[in-house]
């Protein structure tokens, strides 16, 4: 019954993904919330990603991230992007404060302080608003129908009209024809010639609405502006000059890069990811630059704003023939809060109305995977302790913000009663554990990676076990298999009689004994199709079936048995026929032709993107209990009560961090020449002017000191 499963993505991307969600969120309707004493409005967020489709891109910025040594990057992007600078001429502006190996090769590289991205897209957008270079027309289209004469099939909230707060310049909530007595529906307001029409944005056919972008008034008492009007004061706030000197860079240089992002139509894209969003500031930051790119309207355009190909859903929720979450007899349910108090507003518990503000620890209500939170929420017992912690996979020990504390806690025996991890090697983390087991390593296992979308057909990866796995072997449910996190599970399970293991676990004739009675589904489900059978693969010729049979003929039982991957999917030859020709491709993969549909892409986002916020305007810091900003910002660092972080003059250096191509995970694994020649290296990077200031030169020792760690870390 428990609901805490976490994954690591805090640590990882997730203000990224939240601040695209939010941006490409819809609009699901209003609901009276108790806690928060007002109408919260319900929206269901969109795609975790967006990214530019390069190939045909003219000019794309590049904030806080070098494909060339990581992102989405040295696999294929580095190829797209040389191709497309050679052949097409793109340019390439690179925002790092380092030069990056994608840096050396852009047209521009701005050396930014980091942190402050959110200034940089304020000072673009400053010159853009101030110079009409941006496309009024995608602007103004309120509604799909709107966007639709444009030759458009997505469109924005810009002329959408926002409730001015008490202050007259915060965006509080959308305006609707109910609170001005216009009509009793709950519809958006936009101002057309002056006078307010309501509309529904979403609706196929109806009549297009060109709304006035600076729109500003007064009714029954409250104030409104456009999106767009609020947007274009918040850009006011400075001068380009003023912006670009708090980002550290030349004012020349920030304009000559917005004047290049708005000189080629449709084909400029904004793009961003860790690099910005990795601060306290960064969800904000990653608004303000995703925004950059409706100012020239490129959702959905060959060369612009892609949502990429997706995929066949493995999981058979789309009409696939094996539903695996509904497949589950006498499934349990989990209840209460996760202890890292995520996806839930702090007004939605009993803590809020027993002890009101400021919370114990902060409420996370528009975020998941917060992965930093979980063990020192169950240090401190809030909003509960735990008895036992399971960890597979990870080293938060290394990898989180103050790792140091974190092992202190899980050695505390108090605190983390019960410590059990499955790992490939004895971690920084798992050394600390009362049980650990071993785990397959990535060629012994198998996995459904998704494709991201730099990738603008459809792909359904498939990692399936190409060798034997080294590890020992254990008999689980009375089928002989290596030791896994899959076996591991399957163990307790069936130690604790657990409902949807074993035999029929998945229902009558459908076991679920192994790793392989899953994984094998899942492929299935993509054989199948999304389409309820429409779009299955062919099935597997004889010639297919020996390619198959040759390739798995070195596997033991315990990894590959034909036979009993077949009564995985029922016994059913057509379907298993099918599997398999999925399995041989190691996954299912569209034609290239697929990539786009005329000027637009084939896979397109259809549907409204967002400036403003609403929900988050809505809700309120569980600290503070204030309300939480709607419209993207520039902020600076804070805590997480909400205070600024002063500077400290006696620590001039900022220390930031970049994604090393030796880090790349599995892909690098194998070059171990290269990572033992680095192995117990810890290095600190300086400019050189910097290094020749402090007399320090190539090999020397140092030691990092800051105002919350006046020890020091040593280093070279």
């Amino acid at each position: 019954g428990s609901a805490n499963w976490f994954e690591h993505t805090t640590v990882c991307e997730q203000s990224h993904h939240i601040a695209t969600k939010k941006f490409g969120s819809t609009y699901k309707g209003g609901k009276y919330h108790p806690g928060l004493k007002e109408v919260f409005e319900k929206y269901k967020n969109g795609p975790d990603h967006f990214k530019p489709d390069v190939p045909n891109s003219e000019f794309v910025i590049f904030f806080g991230t070098s494909p060339f040594e990581a992102n989405f990057g040295p696999t294929n992007w580095s190829s797209y992007i040389t191709n497309a600078q050679a052949r097409n001429g793109l340019k390439v502006a690179v925002v790092d404060p380092r030069c990056s190996h994608t840096a050396a090769k852009a047209n521009y590289w701005l050396p930014i302080k980091p942190g402050k991205d959110a200034a940089l897209a304020y000072g673009l957008m400053r010159w853009i608003i101030d110079n009409k270079t941006y496309n009024e027309p995608y602007l103004r289209a309120a509604n799909r129908s709107a966007a639709k004469l444009n030759g458009d099939t997505t469109w924005c909230d810009a002329s959408h009209l926002v409730l001015l707060g008490k202050d007259g310049k915060t965006a509080v909530k959308f305006l609707r024809s109910d609170d001005v007595a216009l009509n009793t529906e709950h519809n958006q307001l936009v101002s057309v010639n002056g006078q307010l029409v309501a509309f529904e944005p979403y609706k196929e056919g109806d009549t297009p609405v060109v709304g006035d972008l600076l729109a500003e008034g007064s009714i029954n008492g409250m104030h409104y502006k456009t999106v767009f009007g609020v947007l274009r004061d918040l850009a006011r706030e400075r001068t380009v000059e003023q912006w670009a000197n708090e980002c550290g860079l030349p004012v020349r240089q920030v304009i000559e890069v917005a004047r290049e992002f708005t000189s080629h139509g449709r084909k400029a894209v904004a793009d961003m990811y860790r690099g910005p969003v990795q601060h306290t500031n960064g969800y904000h930051s990653g608004r303000a630059i995703i925004s950059l790119n409706l100012l020239v309207g490129n959702g959905d355009w060959k060369g612009g704003l892609a949502k990429g190909g997706g995929h066949w859903h493995e999981d058979g929720s789309k009409h696939g023939p094996f539903h695996l979450s509904k497949l589950h007899p006498n499934k349990l349910g989990h209840f209460g809060f996760k202890i890292s108090r995520e996806s839930k507003h702090y007004e939605d518990s009993s803590l809020f109305f027993k002890h009101g503000y400021p919370a114990k620890r902060t409420w996370y209500p528009y975020t998941g995977s917060v992965y930093q939170e979980v063990i020192p929420s169950a240090a401190d017992g809030y909003p509960y302790p735990i008895k036992a912690l399971y960890l597979h996979k990870g080293t938060p020990g290394m990898s989180v913000p103050g790792a140091n504390s974190t092992l202190e806690i899980l050695r505390d025996t108090k605190k983390i009663p019960l410590f059990i991890a499955d790992d490939i090697v004895i971690g920084e983390s798992s050394m600390y554990c009362d049980y650990i087991f071993p785990d397959s390593a990535i060629w012994e296992r198998w996995g459904t990676p998704h494709a991201a979308p730099n990738i603008t057909t459809a792909a359904s990866k498939l990692r399936q076990p190409a060798v034997e796995s080294i590890v020992e072997r254990c008999t689980v449910f009375g089928r002989q298999q290596p030791i896994s996190m899959e076996s591991l599970m399957l163990a307790i399970a069936e130690k604790m009689q657990l409902s949807g293991m074993g035999k029929d676990g998945f229902g009558p004739g459908l076991d679920f004994r192994a790793r392989e009675d899953f994984f094998v589904k899942m492929a299935a489900n993509m054989a199948y199709g999304d389409k309820g059978g429409k779009d299955k693969v062919k099935p597997a010729s004889a010639g297919e079936m020996k390619v198959f049979r040759d390739a798995r003929r070195h596997l033991s039982k315990a990894v590959y048995e034909e036979s009993y991957w077949k009564k995985a999917v029922g016994g059913d030859d057509d379907l298993w026929r099918r599997t398999v020709t999925v399995l041989n491709r190691g996954g299912r993969f569209e034609d290239a032709s697929k990539s786009y549909d005329g000027e637009h892409m084939h896979h397109k986002f259809k549907s409204q993107y967002h400036i403003f916020a609403e929900d988050v305007a809505l809700g309120k810091h569980s600290m503070t209990g204030e309300h939480l900003p709607g419209m993207p910002i520039y902020q600076g660092v804070q805590n997480a009560a909400g205070k600024a972080v002063p500077s400290d003059r006696r620590y001039p250096f900022q220390l930031f961090t970049y994604k090393h191509i030796l880090g790349g995970q599995s892909r690098t694994i194998g070059d171990y020449w290269t990572m033992v020649a680095e192995a117990g290296e810890n290095y600190v990077w300086m400019n050189t002017v910097d290094a020749k200031r402090l007399g320090l030169k190539t090999g020397d020792r140092v030691r990092l000191v800051s105002s919350d760690n006046p020890r020091g870390t040593r280093s070279e």
